[in-house]
């Protein structure tokens, strides 16, 4: 449940993107670290029709998830209108070269969404010496900035960001962004 609440706080935002809230049906949609299909319900959820949703991940027992590297997409470049990455990018030790590859197989005009939590306990003196999956936290993402940074020049606009109020409080941090054309 705790999972589902977390995807949703992405996937809501973009469903009030143009042009996700008036033509879903027509988008290509990519899920990058899904891990079951409850991403995909809800992708379904906001209209995007199920032959159009593409998902990819390292570890899956679903058939309806592509298994995959996100530094290394099994996709034709330009493939996608809609490309999301919720809370995976934290599992990644090259971050840019996964949003690369995000910018890679989206389309121009792409809408490109991250999220993952910020952690105020995080210690950048222990980066890389991760010991157990709760280390894995993304909390190296203190704010939204800092995704948007990793898209560079191909940024063409914020759509949306958030950043958590409380920096005393683990929380999301998250960014939509536009690619250009």
């Amino acid at each position: 449940a705790a999972a589902a609440r977390r995807t949703l706080r992405l996937i809501n935002p973009l469903s009030a993107m143009e042009p996700v809230y008036s033509t879903p049906h027509t988008l290509k949609v990519l899920s990058i670290g899904p891990r079951t299909e409850m991403e995909l319900i809800h992708l379904i959820g906001i209209g995007f029709l199920p032959p159009n949703i593409t998902a990819v991940d390292l570890i899956s027992s679903s058939p309806l998830i592509d298994l995959g590297d996100m530094h290394q997409l099994p996709y034709a470049d330009q493939s996608f209108d809609v490309v999301i990455s919720s809370w995976c990018l934290p599992y990644s030790d090259q971050p840019q070269k996964a949003v690369d590859e995000m910018v890679r197989v989206s389309r121009g005009g792409a809408l490109a969404a991250i999220g993952c939590t910020f952690d105020p306990s995080y210690d950048p003196a222990k980066a890389g010496t991760r010991t157990s999956a709760t280390d894995i936290t993304g909390s190296f993402f203190t704010h939204a900035d800092q995704l948007v940074t990793l898209f560079g020049d191909h940024c063409a606009e914020v759509c949306f960001q958030h950043n958590p109020i409380d920096r005393k409080r683990s929380g999301p941090v998250m960014v939509i962004v536009r690619l250009h054309r």
